[in-house]
């Protein structure tokens, strides 16, 4: 079905985004707060466009990204697995991949990825993660579980229905702390080398490119003057 770009344009602009902690998450009076929401809205101001702010379980905001026109996406892996279903604005942050035990399971040894798939490892479904461990030859229900978020991954973690939790140098810190265990008992036990490590702020292929151009130069000129750096140290990003 043909969609005139005018009428694209007419459509209100949405963004969807999950809770991840500093990024984004619902802080005081359900508001939605975090490092990359405040950095989305500094670009919206530069922009001058206006847009709804909404946090829903990931494999939902994915899948309403991909499906619904003139929906901007944050904070998203980008990957090849993932290239052609968006139109990439600009990148947001850079993080390393980790798959993290809990400090007591001294009984968990890995030396290469191939290791981890006598255990179980905990991920979130539509993540990228999820699509990696399908490459490697993982199998859900028997060495890899998705959750719907990450709190129920790290629940699971542990209450010791999975053995690992795939993450990343960052989030697992917040994400830990805010489910009320401690990240001391935590540790990353591996690196995943070739993971995919740039969070991407992406916009739905029915996006109109009037509203794509204007984001991506808002966020390249925050990046020249100073504003996304001040943003990211103010979270001690």
């Amino acid at each position: 079905m043909f969609v005139s770009t005018a009428a694209l344009q007419a459509e209100e602009i949405r963004f969807v985004t999950e809770e991840l902690p500093p990024f984004q998450f619902t802080g005081a009076d359900n508001r939605v707060d975090g490092a990359i929401v405040e950095l989305v809205r500094a670009i919206l101001k530069e922009s001058n466009l206006s847009a709804s702010i909404d946090i829903y379980p990931w494999a939902r905001s994915y899948q309403t990204a991909r499906t619904r026109a003139n929906t901007i996406i944050f904070s998203l892996l980008r990957g090849k697995q993932r290239e052609q279903d968006f139109h990439w604005i600009g990148k947001l942050y850079s993080l390393t991949s980790h798959l993290a035990a809990l400090k007591s399971r001294a009984d968990i040894k890995i030396n290469k990825f191939d290791d981890a798939k006598q255990y179980r490892v905990g991920t979130v479904r539509e993540d990228l993660a999820e699509v990696y461990l399908k490459k490697k030859g993982f199998i859900s229900k028997k060495n890899y579980y998705a959750s719907s978020k990450y709190s129920v991954m790290w629940g699971q973690l542990f209450n010791g229905r999975v053995d690992l939790a795939f993450t990343n140098s960052v989030l697992w810190r917040y994400e830990v702390k805010a489910e009320g265990y401690d990240p001391a008992d935590l540790v990353l036990l591996y690196q995943v080398e070739d993971m995919a490590s740039d969070l991407y702020m992406a916009a739905s292929l029915g996006t109109a490119p009037s509203v794509i151009d204007k984001l991506s130069k808002a966020l390249a000129k925050l990046k020249e003057n100073g504003q996304y750096q001040a943003i990211l140290k103010k979270w001690q990003l």
